[in-house]
């Protein structure tokens, strides 16, 4: 199977999206977050050395993380992430003039998630891919947190322009999330869209791409960085693509 076989279904009147992971980049995020503290931190000392704290931080972290992450085995799930970040986060300090305890630690990695909270960062690409996909056809978000905070990260992201009010799917009061078939369902009747209309794109098979497919839309596989091209294979309920990056699908919804 391919995608020009995919392709003969027809084109598609709107595609949504999963938020984080999918149009945030998470690691970008924290990185840019990890950084603000780092110098804040260089702000506050009188170490002679201060200057290079930076730039020895980000490169003992992105180390760590290619060490801990290598291989196929490397859990997914948030607990994981979560232990992940924190290894990767003492290893950053470990050459810093700065307390190595687990409290400091803790402490240092809540003031990061406060900070990339402010200023979330998008993949390379994501407006233009976002301005190609949108062209011709409704987009939307789909996202399993609150409508506040998922109105606060859309305008602290700028993406405003992409996704108003009226664009933006998230689970209300007594209602389940994905892949729950609720929340898609309740998109697609707003958007007066049958299911083979639309497609989701999402970085969780679990929660993104097999509400999807249950609800009988197509869906794709966010994999940023993991694939060259799309592709695409049959499923019981309708299509699963896999693209490693957004320009790639907008290229192939053309």
């Amino acid at each position: 199977m391919s995608i020009e076989e995919w392709k003969r279904n027809g084109p598609k009147k709107a595609v949504f999206f999963d938020l984080n992971g999918t149009l945030i980049d998470p690691e970008a995020s924290y990185e840019a977050a990890l950084a603000r503290e780092i110098r804040e931190l260089a702000a506050r000392s009188s170490a002679a050395d201060r200057s290079e704290w930076e730039r020895e931080a980000l490169a003992q972290y992105r180390k760590e993380r290619q060490r801990l992450t290598a291989g196929p085995t490397a859990r997914r799930t948030v607990e994981a992430k979560a232990l992940l970040r924190r290894a990767c986060l003492a290893k950053a300090v470990s050459a810093l003039p700065v307390p190595r305890s687990s409290a400091f630690l803790l402490k240092l990695d809540r003031a990061i998630k406060e900070s990339l909270e402010s200023d979330p960062r998008l993949y390379a690409g994501t407006l233009q891919a976002l301005e190609a996909i949108g062209r011709g056809r409704k987009i939307a978000l789909i996202s399993n947190g609150s409508r506040l905070r998922l109105e606060g990260r859309v305008k602290r992201a700028r993406l405003e322009a992409f996704f108003p009010p009226a664009r933006l799917f998230t689970a209300g009061a007594g209602q389940r999330g994905k892949p729950h078939p609720d929340l898609f369902q309740q998109a697609l009747e707003t958007l007066s869209l049958s299911p083979s209309d639309a497609m989701m794109v999402g970085d969780s098979r679990t929660k993104d791409t097999a509400g999807a497919l249950r609800v009988g839309m197509d869906a794709c596989w966010f994999r940023p960085g993991k694939l060259s091209t799309v592709t695409a294979v049959r499923r019981p309920g309708g299509w699963l693509l896999q693209a490693g990056s957004l320009q790639q699908l907008a290229h192939v919804l053309e």
